[in-house]
């Protein structure tokens, strides 16, 4: 990230650090379609923006709201990493079941890890075991799931 983009980061943690939670909402959707509607043409380093902006905003966001940003990221090819790695992460399955089931932005690291920490019900959600007749044994032994329950 450029010190530019670094600094825009800063001034903006200042900013999140004296609002309430409800300027954190009414923020989260602006940026959020800010992000959806460039999200083709976006580089790397924009991304990388939004991933920290949003990331910022959910740390104090009302749950319906990141039910919503779930749904709305799962589908987008290009989704900030660490936003989807958060809300993957979530024990609820309608925060977290969005992007587990489509979100490409989460690597295999990222779901061998939350599979290590995940209940068996979400886990059952995740791409590996929906996508493919016959899921690594990585995830098997991690998940400690029965094959049979994948079909």
């Amino acid at each position: 990230m450029t010190s530019e983009a670094r600094s825009l980061i800063d001034e903006l943690d200042a900013v999140l650090n004296k609002a309430s939670e409800s300027q954190h909402l009414a923020i989260l959707p602006r940026v959020t379609d800010l992000f959806l509607d460039g999200s083709k043409s976006f580089t790397d380093e924009h991304i990388a923006v939004f991933d920290e902006v949003i990331g910022r905003l959910i740390e104090k966001t009302a749950h319906p709201a990141l039910i919503k940003l779930s749904a709305n990221l799962a589908a987008v090819g290009k989704a900030p990493v660490n936003v989807v790695v958060s809300l993957a992460s979530e024990d609820d399955i309608a925060v977290s079941g969005p992007v587990l089931e489509n979100s490409s932005a989460l690597s295999d690291q990222a779901l061998v890890e939350i599979a290590g920490k995940k209940a068996k019900s979400i886990l059952l959600r995740l791409p590996d075991v929906r996508r493919s007749a016959n899921p690594s044994p990585i995830f098997w032994s991690i998940a400690e799931i029965p094959r049979s329950h994948a079909k």
